[in-house]
C-alpha cells in the first residue's frame, strides 16, 4: 500500500525519550500500513538505535531505522527526505511525541488531502507530560485555501515547524536541503519550503506535543549562547540561498519571509550587542553582508528598537562599532527578568 505520511525523526542520544516518541505513533493496523516512520539515528552513542530497531522488528511495514555518522539535525532531515516515500512528510523531534488519539484522526483525514501544506495545532508539554500551552489557528477549517490569503496574517507569521506537514513532492521538486553540521535548522523548515506552497489546509487537530524544559534542550538560553555560531550560519546560508535562487514571491509571502528573517536577525544582534555572546567582528561581517545582499532588510534592522528602552541599538552599533553601553545591558536584563515573572 502506498504511504500517506512519512515521519522523519532526527535522533541523537535520545534513549530517554525515543521509546515514548515512537509508541505515540503506533495506531490501528489499517492506518499503520499508510504510515512510514524513518528513525534517522545520527551516530548515537546510547541505545537509541536499539530502541528504533525494536519498533522496526515489531512493525516492519511502518518503522525503519537508518543509522548514519553524526552530521547534526539538518543531515537527518536531508537523509529522511531522500528516503521518504509518502504523499506528505512531517518532522518529529525524538524528545517530542504525538497525541495518539489525535494522530489517528490526522492520518484518516490526510488521505483525502491534496494541498501543498497542512497545518495542525500543537501543545507545549512539560517533563511530566502536562500541557501548559496550546497553539491553534483562526483559519478556515478543513478546506483548501490559497497560501497568499493567510501567509501575511499575525497567526501564520508566528507559525513553527510543529504545525507543518508538507507535500513531499514539493520538497523534492525544489531540491530542498537543510544546513548540515549545526542545530536549530528547524528555522529553515519554516522558511524556504514556504516559497513553493500554493495551497494550504488547516485541520484543527491537536497533534504535536512539544516538550519544553528538559535539561540540555537546544532552546535552553545557556545552550543557545554556546551555539550562536549556528544561528550565524543559518542566516548567512539564508541570504546566500535567496540570492542564488532569485525566488519571486507575492507581496504577502514576502512579508512572511521578512518577518521570519527579522526574528532570526534581531535575535542574533541582541545576543551579540546586549549579551555579548559572540565576537563583535563577526556581527560586523554579517551586517555588511546584509547591506550588500538585502538592502531592504538592512533598513528594517535600522529601525529596530530595544523593547522597554526605545534605543535603536542596531543603529548605535553601526554608528559606534561597539556593543551597547553596560548600563543599557543592565537595565535590559532587569526588564527581561521582570517580563519573565
Amino acid at each position: 500500500m502506498s504511504k500517506v505520511l512519512s515521519i522523519i525523526i532526527p535522533t541523537y542520544n535520545m534513549e530517554k525519550y525515543l521509546r515514548h516518541c515512537l509508541q505515540s505513533l503506533v495506531t490501528t493496523p489499517e492506518l499503520m500500513t499508510s504510515l512510514e516512520v524513518l528513525v534517522i539515528n545520527d551516530g548515537s552513542k546510547d541505545s537509541s538505535s536499539a530502541i528504533g530497531h525494536e519498533f522496526m522488528d515489531k512493525y516492519p511495514e511502518t518503522f525503519r531505522v537508518i543509522d548514519k555518522p553524526n552530521g547534526n539535525y539538518g543531515s537527518c532531515v536531508n537523509r529522511g527526505i531522500q528516503e521518504a516515500t509518502g504523499k506528505y512528510v512531517k518532522v518529529l523531534d525524538a524528545d517530542d511525541s504525538f497525541n495518539n488519539n489525535s494522530f489517528e484522526e490526522f492520518l484518516s483525514k490526510l488521505k483525502d488531502c491534496n494541498e501543498d501544506l497542512i497545518i495542525t495545532d500543537y501543545d507545549f508539554v512539560d517533563v511530566n507530560g502536562t500541557i501548559f500551552k496550546r497553539e491553534s489557528y483562526p483559519f478556515h477549517k478543513e478546506q483548501a485555501m490559497d497560501i497568499d490569503s493567510i501567509c501575511a496574517t499575525t497567526s501564520f507569521k508566528s507559525i513553527q515547524m510543529h504545525a507543518l506537514t508538507y507535500r513531499l513532492q514539493l520538497i523534492k521538486d525544489m531540491k530542498y536541503h537543510q544546513t548540515e553540521g549545526i542545530s536549530y535548522t528547524d528555522q529553515e523548515w519554516i522558511f524556504l519550503p514556504m516559497t513553493g506552497v500554493k495551497t494550504v489546509a488547516y485541520l484543527p487537530i491537536e497533534l504535536y506535543l512539544y516538550l519544553r524544559g528538559r535539561e540540555g534542550q537546544t532552546m535552553d538560553l545557556k545552550v543557545i549562547n554556546k551555539s550562536l555560531s549556528h544561528y550565524f550560519k543559518i542566516i548567512n546560508n539564508r541570504l546566500d540561498e535567496l540570492n542564488r535562487r532569485k525566488i519571486k514571491v507575492s507581496d504577502n509571502m514576502e512579508k512572511y519571509m521578512y518577518h521570519k528573517t527579522m526574528l532570526l536577525a534581531t535575535f542574533i544582534y541582541r545576543a551579540v550587542l546586549i549579551r555579548r555572546a559572540y565576537p563583535l567582528a563577526e556581527l560586523v561581517k554579517l551586517d555588511d553582508k546584509i547591506h550588500s545582499l538585502d538592502p531592504k532588510l538592512f533598513d528594517m534592522l535600522s529601525n529596530e528598537r530595544m523593547k522597554g528602552l526605545g534605543l535603536k541599538y542596531i543603529c548605535y552599533f553601526r554608528k559606534h562599532h561597539s556593543y551597547v553601553p553596560p548600563i543599557i545591558t543592565k537595565i535590559y536584563n532587569i526588564l527581561w527578568r521582570i517580563s519573565k515573572k
